[in-house]
């Protein structure tokens, strides 16, 4: 049996009316958990989607060598 491994978010991102217009805010709702993640900006929503696969890619198991 293979298993893939996958996260699934709704993603919503936004502007505040009182913000510059580069600037976003972020949310991430995990369904599997039932919460949503707030962030403040474009980059931290971006740092959390790179630590969170760095952290599946990086688990011990098999190598494969060619």
């Amino acid at each position: 049996m293979i298993t893939a491994k996958y996260f699934s978010y709704l993603v919503r991102i936004w502007q505040g009316d009182d913000m510059p217009p580069a600037h976003w805010l972020a949310s991430l709702e995990d369904p599997s958990q039932k919460r949503t993640l707030y962030f403040k900006s474009m980059e931290d929503l971006f740092a959390f989607l790179r630590e969170r696969t760095m952290l599946e890619e990086h688990k011990p198991g098999p190598q494969k060598y060619d």
